[in-house]
């Protein structure tokens, strides 16, 4: 038998190709409108408990420049404001809409809060909505920070001195009457 020719050595394979990593989407759970509600009620309390913290720095006026912290970077110290900007200050800085209806374009006053917010019963109150104190357009507005079995607590700024915390009926007995409570449209009804 002849002996076999010898083998050519096979060319070098070439690698395959690296494949393509899958890009995988990771989809992140959009917060139901429960949570999203509780998160923004939250970024409310947040504020008022800061500007609690800050009094000292914070102001009481009505005059010109009680809105100038409109234009200012959140959390900008002092602040010059009344009640109804107080309440307003803590909605701009949780990023929700003007609760006057606005846009933050000029501040409101308690008049604005009564036209654009909606009217709710004592008993459906929760943290972030607004309590307004005094016949026709209001004379005073807080924010109610949450309730305890005393009643609602509030963060009230109508005076140098505040804002401070209080219970809802020390401004209750302050002012005349009505009482009238209202929750921003962004808000479910209750």
């Amino acid at each position: 038998m002849p002996p076999t020719p010898p083998r050519k050595p096979a060319p070098p394979r070439k690698p395959p190709a690296p494949k393509k990593p899958v890009q995988k989407t990771v989809q992140h759970p959009q917060p139901t409108a429960h949570q999203l509600e509780v998160i923004r009620r939250n970024s409310l309390l947040k504020n008022a408990q800061w500007g609690i913290r800050w009094e000292p720095r914070i102001h009481y006026t009505m005059e010109l420049d009680r809105d100038d912290w409109l234009n200012e970077a959140p959390f900008t110290l002092p602040v010059w404001t009344d009640c109804s900007g107080f309440v307003t200050l803590c909605y701009k800085w949780a990023k929700l809409p003007d609760p006057n209806g606005l846009g933050y374009k000029w501040l409101g006053y308690t008049g604005t809060l009564l036209d654009h917010c909606h009217p709710i019963e004592h008993k459906d109150v929760k943290i972030g909505d607004l309590i307004v104190y005094g016949p026709e357009t209001g004379e005073h507005v807080t924010m109610a920070m949450g309730l305890t079995h005393e009643g609602i607590v509030v963060v009230s700024h109508g005076w140098e001195g505040g804002p401070r915390q209080e219970m809802n009926i020390i401004e209750i007995n302050a002012h005349d009457p009505p009482v009238r409570y209202l929750r921003h449209p962004i808000f479910a009804a209750p």
